[in-house]
């Protein structure tokens, strides 16, 4: 359904209308957000955002007297005033190989909206006709996986394209947001585009088993009918138009032609339009081998064409040495390769069961011998049927050949590589390699997604029309001498006896050995070679690799598929739209240079039974302190909001207005929930299934699912009271996720949940969320304080203490950046998500205890925005850097435990010195006074005599200092 056309629905507005009642509203345009706050009153200024494109609607969780005068920069007693309450992506340029109504198609992704006859923006449920290679993360198989749904979006605002390639030269292109299959020591994985390191391990297949069925020849029939139209004449005075093929008929069959087209008939042939409209009324019984030729031709071919050794050599010499002309084909070899101009003729004579004009003529002053086939209908078919292309830059090879039995295949890769490679020994005449450089792009991956169907192994280099691929080492070598011998025999290259030089690409996997083994192993030799392999990364034979390669390695390898380790990762400019599929098992497909990745959205069905299961505990604890009124919701994703309304809480609480409780209230009680259902959440977890399993299912590894030796499991699905935050926004009830395209759907039981519910078209507005009618005043206060009494118990909270602050002095001179912890060198380099409004209260705060000025601060501010991914307005850090100014006292940035911060926005990657400290700061001027008495030391000169770098941010002036 059409976003504009759900949220035209009367049911649908009135539910977002009452929603924005007393809260902050921002709408969102794609990947573009609205004015916050926004005006909402009435139906009219709805519908104006949805004229404008609006796809999302946000509420804020607090409530407000006049969320109108809202502004970035109030204090907290500004805000206590102004509180009412609270409540609790792939480019279009990419490939993809797919079976659409079971014909076999190898294309891009926008090319394939195009065939699907898709249009516009959104998600689009694809009837079962849509078939996509894809591995089974269960059993590494890989399978045909029926595609559910296909995703268009626009690209977001600066968003930018993630190139990555891997040690063989395959390269895929992914949005930063998409998953990628990883593969680890316990399975596969997802991990996200930008997650990734130089450490990590795609998934690609050794070689496609054999799903799909396979045509032994050609019916030009078929294709020809596709295409008469464009080659036809007309009649003259009687204005008809006739196909200019011919097909040859009985004269028994004279009778049934219609007397307009018994003018054009010739010697027993009648156009090929006339005979398909005699079959269509089944005038005309088929017949039997039939011929076709072209108008003024002497010559007719059958209409079936084998597709066999032959046929195969003919068009890979096409591929590597032809050409197209007006009614001609051309064929250019080297002056000694008189046998292979010989064979293209003879291969055509048989082939095509006629004597076509064919020559070969030499050319002494090119030192070439030109093979030229005179023929209007070869032209034709090479062309338009086989879809060959015409030159060296727009060379192809059509869907419906890549199925095509082996036997052709072969043949086809044996005289491509005759034409446009060498085949030559190495170095040390002990391995051999067979290189081939082609102009052409999508002939490229044509030949690769055909020796992946051969099972043979081979290396990419893709740049801009000039593209190698190579055949390399023992396994490659071998397959490919073993399916051809001629392979090897016109080259005249020898295989030595040991082919280890340039070891294949599945060869790398010391991060795949089980150790256990390695240790076990009694050749001393073997085992130095693996161990320095293990410590340095190294690639070692296969034959090693066999004897300890660890059980999910040798699983992989036993079902085809291996991993490949990411060689680069890039970021470059795209800007144009973004496609994805949903596929109906397995959550992941094939597509680029022969890479897995898995779904952009609905990252892991199997990681939503864990929301499921957590959402359903939490519902029960709050059913054990007597709270039947709490709402719950459907993110639109893979998660579940659950709230309880601001009425259910008592007015007071020691005094204090419980609206002045907020965030820190809410996240208390968020913890104290937390705590109460972690065993019972790790017991659903783990029914039935390991560790191991339950993170690969999470898309975590066991490491990340433990911690402090035992199971975490929120490691797994998280509680996220990070984000209960002054004016922090959520998706609104019955608002649409822009990533997933479901909506945000509330329920009234966790067993009600059916994702297809979520769909806009089926979405019925019958349950509120967060309704204030329906809530009981003061159900909420057993949670809060037992909740309150549990935080005492575990110091986390103490309301009638005054915390005790450490009041420090700026240094004199400002420290360098050099002597920054981690953290905040990880801030200074950008924010690529959200996060950037926290990341300048931290960066202002420490910066200040580093002795920086003011002035120099907000200048370094404004610069360091423009690195971020969506950079603030410069008037946001203005307002920040005035309000400090204001300020009679410094402050200490947040500690290194508090979770709202470094952890919440990715940046805490603590080294030696981090275990230490406790706050950014004391790491900083730890660590400068470390280098100064150092340097003392050496240099046995004192402090008043040093030098002080002119690149240094000047100190802040004596009167400043706390």
């Amino acid at each position: 359904m059409d976003l504009k056309e759900y949220y035209s629905r009367k049911d649908v507005q009135e539910e977002l209308l009452r929603q924005a009642q007393d809260r902050e509203v921002q709408a969102w345009f794609g990947a573009v957000r609205g004015r916050r706050p926004e005006v909402i009153h009435f139906p009219g200024d709805l519908n104006d955002l949805i004229k404008q494109g609006m796809t999302s609607f946000h509420i804020s969780e607090e409530r407000w007297h006049d969320p109108l005068t809202l502004k970035p920069g109030l204090a907290k007693k500004e805000l206590d005033n102004l509180r009412r309450g609270w409540d609790a992506c792939v480019p279009g340029f990419e490939k993809i190989f797919a079976f659409l109504e079971g014909e076999f198609i190898a294309s891009d992704f926008k090319s394939l909206t195009e065939t699907l006859n898709l249009k516009g923006y959104g998600r689009f449920l694809i009837p079962e006709c849509l078939q996509v290679f894809s591995v089974d993360p269960s059993n590494l198989k890989i399978q045909l996986d029926r595609v559910e749904e296909f995703i268009i979006r626009p690209s977001k605002l600066k968003e930018l394209l993630i190139k990555i390639k891997v040690e063989d030269g395959r390269i895929i292109y992914v949005s930063q947001d998409h998953p990628v299959l990883v593969f680890t020591s316990n399975g596969i994985v997802s991990k996200k585009a930008t997650d990734l390191t130089l450490q990590d391990y795609l998934v690609e297949p050794l070689n496609l088993p054999s799903l799909f069925d396979s045509s032994n020849s050609i019916n030009l029939l078929a294709h020809l009918s596709k295409i008469f139209l464009k080659y036809v004449h007309t009649i003259r005075n009687w204005n008809q138009e006739l196909s200019r093929f011919y097909v040859g008929y009985s004269k028994e069959f004279k009778r049934f032609i219609p007397i307009l087209a018994r003018s054009s008939l010739k010697r027993d042939s009648l156009p090929l339009n006339v005979y398909l409209d005699l079959i269509d009324k089944k005038l005309l019984k088929s017949l039997i081998d039939p011929k076709i030729s072209f108008l003024h031709s002497k010559h007719s071919i059958p209409f079936t064409i084998p597709l066999n050794y032959q046929f195969g050599k003919l068009l890979g010499y096409y591929l590597s040495e032809g050409s197209l002309d007006d009614a001609r084909i051309e064929f250019v070899f080297s002056a000694h390769e008189l046998h292979e101009a010989q064979e293209v003729v003879s291969a055509i004579h048989q082939i095509f069961s006629t004597k076509i004009g064919c020559s070969i003529k030499k050319h002494k002053t090119e030192n070439s011998l030109k093979v030229r086939v005179n023929s209007k209908l070869l032209e034709i078919l090479f062309k338009e049927v086989f879809q060959l292309g015409t030159d060296s830059y727009t060379k192809n090879i059509p869907s419906f050949l890549l199925t095509a039995p082996e036997e052709f295949l072969i043949g086809l890769i044996t005289s491509c590589f005759h034409g446009d490679g060498h085949i030559r020994n190495e170095w040390n005449i002990k391995s051999v390699r067979a290189e081939l450089f082609t102009s052409s792009n999508a002939l490229v991956h044509a030949l690769s997604f055909i020796l992946l169907r051969l099972g043979v192994h081979h290396n990419l280099r893709i740049k801009n029309r000039s593209n190698l691929l190579k055949i390399s080492g023992s396994e490659g070598i071998k397959r490919m001498a073993s399916l051809s011998p001629e392979f090897l025999q016109k080259s005249g290259v020898r295989l030595g006896q040991i082919l280890i030089n340039h070891p294949s690409k599945h060869t790398s996997y010391p991060p795949f050995f089980d150790i256990q083994k390695v240790r076990k192993l009694k050749d001393r030799i073997k085992k130095l070679n693996l161990y320095r392999a293990i410590r340095l990364n190294q690639r070692t034979n296969s034959i090693l690799i066999q004897e300890v390669m660890n059980s999910t390695l040798k699983k992989a390898i036993s079902n085809h598929i291996f991993p490949i380790k990411i060689k680069s990762i890039q970021l470059i400019q795209y800007g144009q739209d973004y496609y994805d599929l949903k596929t109906s098992k397995n959550h992941n497909f094939m597509h680029g240079f022969n890479i897995f990745t898995h779904n952009c959205l609905d990252l892991d069905s199997k990681e939503l039974n864990y929301s499921l299961f957590c959402a359903e505990l939490l519902i029960e604890a709050l059913k054990f302190h007597d709270i039947k009124n709490h709402s719950l919701k459907f993110s639109g994703n893979h998660g579940f909001h659950i709230a309880i309304p601001f009425e259910a809480f008592p007015d007071e609480v020691n005094g204090v207005p419980i609206k002045d409780y907020f965030p820190d209230g809410v996240r208390i009680i968020a913890a104290y929930l937390k705590d109460m259902i972690k065993d019972h959440l790790t017991a659903k977890i783990l029914q039935g299934q390991t560790i191991e399993q339950a993170a690969v299912r999470a898309g975590k590894t066991k490491e990340d699912a433990m911690f402090e030796g035992k199971f975490n499991p929120f490691a797994l699905v998280d509680i996220d009271s990070v984000l209960v935050s002054n004016r922090h926004l959520f998706r609104a009830a019955y608002s649409v996720n822009e990533k997933s395209g479901l909506v945000s759907i509330p329920l009234k039981s966790i067993k009600d949940f059916n994702k297809d519910d979520a769909k806009p078209e089926n979405v019925k507005v019958t349950l509120k969320f967060l309704d204030r009618e329906t809530a009981i005043k003061g159900e909420a206060r057993q949670l809060l304080v037992q909740a309150f009494d549990w935080a005492m118990k575990k110091q986390q909270y103490a309301p009638q203490e005054l915390p005790i602050k450490r009041i420090y002095e700026a240094p004199k001179n400002a420290i360098d950046e050099k002597h920054f912890p981690p953290c905040m060198k990880l801030l200074l380099s950008g924010i690529k998500e959200d996060g950037r409004k926290r990341a300048v209260f931290i960066l202002i705060n420490f910066l200040s205890n580093m002795g920086w000025a003011i002035e120099y601060i907000e200048t370094y501010l404004l610069e360091w925005n423009r690195k971020n991914h969506e950079p603030l307005l410069s008037g946001y850090i203005k307002t920040q850097i005035d309000w400090f100014r204001r300020q009679n006292k410094k402050v200490l940035p947040a500690n290194c435990d508090n979770p709202a911060y470094y952890k919440a926005l990715g940046v805490c990657q603590p080294d030696e010195m981090c275990k230490f400290i406790k706050n950014p700061v004391n790491y900083a001027l730890r660590k400068s006074r470390l280098e100064e008495n150092n340097r003392k030391k050496k240099t046995k000169v004192s402090s008043s005599k040093r030098i002080k770098s002119d690149s240094s941010p000047p100190a802040v002036s004596s009167e400043n200092n706390v």
